[in-house]
């Protein structure tokens, strides 16, 4: 089988740092999010004086047991006063009026100033519900199998009952290694909640950051279960210990959830939060057997256009369409490419053909006539020396495209 030249791509040589170097990365577990408004479902009068109302999820106390925040109205609602006079039970909850009484023609409570569990305050578009009841004669005349069937259609019209809507995730996943080539950075312990703040809801995110120096802190999120991460959280809705300058320790950063996913049920949300340690050298340089060198050179995060437009001239149909690739971490790639002195000081031999004088010879022309299986197996024992060295952990690898055509 013939060998895949390498004098037209050269090798190179790549240390991805979300794996092990500046830039480093800690996962929550999976857990349940949402912004979804609450509702009032329904309304059912139980007697002449009192009535029993049932949300869409499970509730805030003690809002939703404060009478004064909710009204009674209609014809139906007779001689009974506007607010009740206690509000009690546990979903569904009962309207109580020590005075007064209804008729059984339509009653209308509307609910304000209530929120769920979780802090999301009620939708105003379904904050009434009414019932339509017939003649103006009072409630305790109806029949009770009546009384049944209206309870009966309670319990069918219920939405949905997220008994754990408030959440209490601990015991994050760590993603990333200790760093290599750099400051001990580590993101640990990454957790979330979501609870009430200020007439709206919030997510409370805590890790650890280790390590010796500042460092810039980001957060990512995934709606699904971290099999993607395609959303970076904006700093204008996140507070506390985020941004640049974050000191190592037990940190803390609030989320206004409702700006950046209003009126979504997540169940399956996970976050991520990413440190990146500025403080790390712009190039690094690993020794090879006989004093030979290998210069890495720092590559920063950043965001770039890759593809090519259906203008360029000779291109192939599977190059395009140019669209927008987003490195997320730092990395170190090699500054030249892979020369034939460092080849011979990590391996010894050639793998086959050696170089020739139709390409040229010498110690810094390119390694060439190697093949994919070829530069594998240097790397594995390139990172073999590195950590017999203790030059670093085994970190080194071939770039990726989008990583080459980046840096």
């Amino acid at each position: 089988m013939p060998r895949v030249l390498f004098f037209s791509i050269p090798m190179v040589l790549a240390v991805c740092l979300g794996a092990g170097a500046l830039t480093v990365s800690g996962d929550s577990v999976n857990g349940a999010l949402e912004t979804v408004k609450p509702r009032l479902n329904s309304l059912t009068p139980m007697s002449e004086s009192s009535l029993e109302v049932s949300f869409s999820e499970p509730m805030l106390e003690p809002g939703v047991t404060t009478p004064d925040n909710y009204s009674v109205f209609d014809y139906g609602a007779g001689t009974l006063t506007m607010h009740p006079t206690e509000v009690t039970g546990s979903e569904p909850y009962t309207l109580t009026w020590l005075s007064g009484e209804m008729y059984t023609t339509t009653v209308t409570v509307t609910a304000t100033g209530l929120r769920d569990a979780v802090g999301n305050p009620i939708d105003l578009s379904h904050d009434s519900a009414s019932w339509i009841g017939g003649a103006p004669i009072p409630l305790y005349t109806w029949p009770l199998a009546l009384t049944l069937l209206a309870a009966g259609l309670l319990v069918l019209s219920r939405r949905r009952n997220r008994a754990g809507a408030l959440l209490l995730l601990v015991l994050a996943a760590l993603i990333a290694a200790p760093v290599a080539f750099a400051q001990a950075t580590t993101v640990t312990s990454v957790a979330f909640t979501q609870g009430p703040y200020a007439g709206g809801t919030q997510v409370d995110i805590t890790y650890d950051l280790g390590g010796t120096v500042p460092c810039a802190i980001s957060v990512l999120f995934s709606k699904d279960g971290g099999a993607t991460f395609p959303f970076s959280l904006p700093l204008a809705h996140l507070s506390g210990d985020v941004g640049a300058g974050v000191t190592p320790g037990t940190k803390h950063i609030a989320w206004n959830i409702a700006a950046d996913c209003p009126n979504e049920d997540m169940p399956y949300a996970r976050i991520r939060v990413t440190a990146n340690d500025a403080s790390g050298p712009k190039e690094i340089t690993i020794l090879l057997p006989g004093g030979v060198q290998l210069v890495l050179v720092r590559i920063p995060a950043g965001t770039f256009q890759i593809g090519s437009p259906d203008t360029e001239r000779s291109r192939n149909f599977n190059e395009g369409p140019v669209h927008t690739v987003t490195i997320a971490y730092d990395f170190y790639m090699g500054k030249y490419e892979l020369t034939q002195a460092q080849w011979i000081a990590v391996m010894g031999s050639w793998p086959g053909i050696a170089p020739d004088s139709i390409y040229g010879v010498g110690d810094n022309y390119p390694a060439y006539y190697i093949s994919w299986d070829d530069a594998r197996n240097f790397v594995t024992a390139l990172n073999a020396h590195i950590t017999a060295t203790s030059q670093g952990p085994a970190t080194m690898r071939l770039p990726s495209e989008a990583e080459w055509e980046y840096a």
